[in-house]
């Protein structure tokens, strides 16, 4: 349709030149631009041409305003219902789509091509330029006439001839705007057809915009956005202009019969016709009886009862779909919201252990720092002691010796009778503090070795700490086969510690089987605690002190069992082990001597235990038998720590805490992986106040 169809010439921006005014507007165009100096006037008084042309000055400043910004046109664009605005960001924040709801007439325009097909109104920005370059000449001249003082009757003259040529000049401008905006309009415009549309149920129809060539109906904007939504299967409708020569047949018949709705004579006689088919393509009712059923004529249509039924049934089936779909997602919601509490309460909990773990490290740092500090004190009080009294001595010996000496060379200097008085006397005194002198300079300094001994270096504990980070799974024990040995009901199982420091293994889980068992596939579980802080520290040697040892007692004779080990932390669980096989001795075929621990003979204090045995010296060195001591914290079931005897008859055991039990027990073994154990001791040791 034509942009500017809707715009005549007392649309125009002297639209609100009335009267009198009008029509000297419009003189000049028949004489030309006939303003001489002498009759500028125009047989009106100076004050009602002042007057005029203010009013003029602001009536032609508010036609070249935007509607919502107003202020002067930026990239005018013309809107289908020939009203203009700002592109940026005027028209843009209207768009909805390819709709734009006019501001000033409140008229839904569709836009086919979105805001980038409207047109840009040229002439209009050229009029605004040169408006713009006006009010700045004028500006500028006034300035200048202020500036230069005139007397009083040239002053006044040159004010009226001023408002006249503002006058000139106003009414020149705007003759102009109304002669570019009428070839404006002139240039847009094409055949408006008068079709209304077919859609509007309101009392006021309004104008067709569109006309569907697939439904062949006539449609406003707002009946345009609501009937034909962008899906299927509207998306494949064409769209023409209501002028079009496509839509001209159905045009003269709506116009031929003057109702909105085809085949309708009057709205009175709605009545007499009742909707009876839906068409299944557009989706909408219709009287088959009427003209409208030439509209769906090829499309799929059934009866209103059976669409009735189908769309009724089909709906019902959906709304349980539905309600089902909301209960699930009631369920999915209230899942999720617990899920978050508990995510909150489980980082709650591990925001508390990393602040206790830290807490617990900080102190041990600091308990630390005060042992070396008192070291340091203990030191410094120590050698400070010494030292100053060895100073107090050298100070007394040779304050005595230079006041000998002063008294030596007094006596030097006297008669010979007084000199031999006292000379022997003498004599023997420098000889004393001489040997006194000796004496103390002998005095030894202090001890530096034992000061510069006193150093501290962080440097792996720093890196320790560098690395530390969230704990994992541990990785898969390692089961040292090597050392692993058996007795008739016992079966000794030797594990390497982790590789790692930074490793935490909590217990190791023992599944194990007989023979019999297996075939039943029925297997047995036992869970061993493990020593955190025992295990970091662990160091194994050549002779394999510092493993760690599981004991699985309470086994039968000449049984072969199978045996298999995970570990375990807060963090999970980690891999199976190899599977261990291993037999049980049979009755009388084990030939190592039972070892004896003699409990009375032990001795205990506060960090450490003296265990005393003399096993290890009663075996001959022929038989290859080779003695450890294993401990453990009580209570039971935890891992055993094991260290070697080396053959003595005595072995101490350090680091242990105070006032805690602990249990012990000796390993004898031979090469073959026989072994046997002794008797069980349980001993405790000191507090600090009874230790030593």
């Amino acid at each position: 349709m034509s942009h500017l169809s809707f715009w005549t010439r007392n649309d125009l921006p002297d639209i609100r030149l009335s009267g009198e005014r009008r029509a000297h507007a419009q003189e000049p165009r028949s004489q030309g631009n006939g303003f001489s100096k002498a009759g500028n006037l125009r047989q009106r008084k100076t004050p009602a041409n002042l007057n005029n042309s203010v009013t003029m000055d602001v009536d032609v400043d508010s036609d070249l305003q935007c509607p919502i910004c107003l202020e002067l046109y930026t990239y005018p664009i013309i809107l289908p219902c020939s009203h203009v605005l700002c592109r940026s960001p005027c028209a843009e924040h209207l768009f909805d789509f390819n709709f734009i709801r006019c501001p000033v007439c409140r008229d839904n325009c569709y836009v086919s091509g979105g805001i980038s097909s409207l047109p840009r109104v040229i002439a209009l920005e050229n009029i605004i330029e040169r408006y713009k370059k006006e009010q700045k000449k004028d500006k500028s001249e006034v300035a200048k006439s202020s500036a230069s003082p005139q007397p009083k009757q040239t002053a006044v003259q040159a004010a009226s001839n001023g408002s006249n040529e503002d006058l000139a000049k106003s009414l020149t401008l705007l003759n102009n705007s109304v002669t570019a905006l009428t070839s404006l309009a002139s240039s847009f415009k094409t055949s408006e057809s008068d079709v209304k549309c077919q859609h509007c149920k309101s009392a006021t129809v309004k104008r067709a915009k569109k006309f569907c060539t697939t439904c062949r109906k006539f449609f406003c904007a707002t009946c345009l956005r609501l009937s034909h939504p962008n899906k299927e299967p509207f998306i494949n409708h064409e769209f023409v202009d209501p002028g079009s020569d496509r839509a001209a047949s159905v045009s003269d018949h709506v116009k031929a019969t003057g109702s909105a709705k085809v085949g309708i004579s009057n709205p009175s006689s709605t009545m007499k016709f009742i909707v009876d088919a839906y068409c299944m393509l557009c989706t909408q009712p219709f009287i088959s009886s009427s003209d409208e059923g030439i509209i769906h004529t090829g499309h799929p249509v059934v009866p209103v009862e059976q669409a009735y039924r189908e769309f009724k049934t089909c709906m019902e089936d959906n709304r349980e779909k539905l309600v089902d779909s909301q209960s699930k997602v009631m369920t999915t919601l209230k899942n999720l919201k617990d899920g978050l509490k508990d995510v909150q309460h489980v980082l709650a909990r591990r925001r508390d252990e990393i602040n206790m773990q830290c807490d617990a490290l900080l102190a041990e740092v600091e308990n630390k720092r005060s042992y070396f500090l008192c070291d340091l004190e203990y030191e410094e009080r120590i050698h400070q002691t010494g030292l100053e009294d060895s100073i107090k001595t050298l100070e007394k010996v040779l304050g005595a010796s230079q006041g000998l000496q002063s008294y030596v060379n007094d006596v030097m200097t006297s008669d010979k009778v007084p000199f031999l008085e006292v000379a022997n006397t003498l004599n023997d005194r420098i000889v004393k503090a001489s040997v006194d002198c000796e004496n103390a300079s002998g005095a030894q300094g202090p001890d530096m070795e034992v000061i510069h001994g006193k150093v501290v270096d962080c440097r792996r504990e720093k890196v320790i700490l560098r690395e530390l980070s969230f704990l994992c799974p541990p990785s898969t024990p390692i089961v040292d086969v090597t050392r692993c040995s058996r007795s008739e009901n016992v079966v000794v199982l030797a594990l390497c510690p982790p590789s790692s420091v930074h490793e935490v293994v909590d217990q190791y889980e023992v599944h194990f089987c007989s023979e019999e068992q297996k075939n039943i596939q029925l297997e047995e579980t036992v869970v061993v605690k493990n020593c955190v802080e025992d295990s970091c520290s662990t160091k194994i040697s050549a002779n394999a002190s510092g493993i760690l040892v599981l004991l699985l007692e309470n086994l039968c004779r000449s049984t072969t069992y199978y045996f298999c080990l995970s570990s375990g932390n807060a963090a999970g669980r980690s891999g199976s082990s190899e599977v261990v096989q291993c037999t049980t001795l049979a009755e009388g075929e084990n030939v190592i001597p039972a070892p004896v621990i003699i409990e009375r003979l032990c001795k205990r204090f506060t960090s450490s235990i003296q265990i005393f045995s003399s096993s290890p010296v009663d075996v001959a060195s022929e038989q290859k038998i080779s003695h450890f001591l294993l401990y453990r914290q009580s209570p039971q079931n935890r891992v055993w720590k094991c260290i070697s005897m080396y053959g003595r008859e005595d072995h101490r055991v350090f680091g242990l805490e105070p006032n805690s039990e602990y249990e012990f027990v000796i390993l004898a073994y031979n090469l073959r992986g026989e072994c046997r154990l002794s008797n069980k001791v349980v001993l405790e040791t000191t507090s600090s106040a009874a230790g030593f």
